[in-house]
């Protein structure tokens, strides 16, 4: 049987949007290119747009939204996204082959390889994809879909004959 884990990690999350011909912001890692994401120990930085990156916090804090946005000052544009997303830690052998079935990128390491981002829909759900290190993705789920997009992986999970994910 394959191996293939699944985990909800705690995070702080926000949305920073950099102002007009502002030059990058100090977020405590580097801005991210299009489609790739940066980090620290402490901070993961995903490019989502034009312009607009998530910066996701290792841990939960009420302060660390107003803290990052102190930070970075008037070259962007702060929301604390915290409460709008959950982080679903997937690894494993038959990673790839199981998002996949719902997201219809390239998922190949060539074409998607460790430090990509991207802004996709998982079925019918908007999420954003993180490929952290290979082998391993990050997936940002909005709270209000989380039970679905379980539903979701449970199924598609059963279709390859993986057991179900208890989360």
């Amino acid at each position: 049987m394959a191996k293939l884990s699944a985990s909800w990690r705690a995070a702080s999350i926000a949305h920073i949007a950099r102002r007009k011909e502002a030059a990058a912001p100090d977020c405590g890692a580097p801005w991210p290119e299009a489609n790739r994401l940066t980090e620290n120990v402490a901070l993961i930085l995903a490019n989502v747009g034009p312009d607009a990156a998530l910066a996701i916090g290792g841990q939960e804090d009420a302060q660390w939204a107003d803290n990052l946005r102190a930070r970075i000052g008037d070259k962007a544009t702060l929301t604390d996204q915290s409460g709008a997303y959950r982080v679903l830690r997937l690894e494993g052998a038959d990673v790839r082959a199981l998002l996949a079935s719902g997201i219809f990128i390239d998922l190949d390491p060539v074409a998607f390889p460790a430090g990509a981002a991207a802004a996709v829909r998982c079925g019918h759900i908007a999420v954003i994809l993180l490929h952290r290190v290979d082998g391993a993705f990050e997936i940002l789920v909005p709270r209000s879909y989380c039970a679905s997009f379980l539903h979701w992986l449970n199924a598609s999970a059963i279709m390859r004959g993986l057991p179900p994910f208890k989360l």
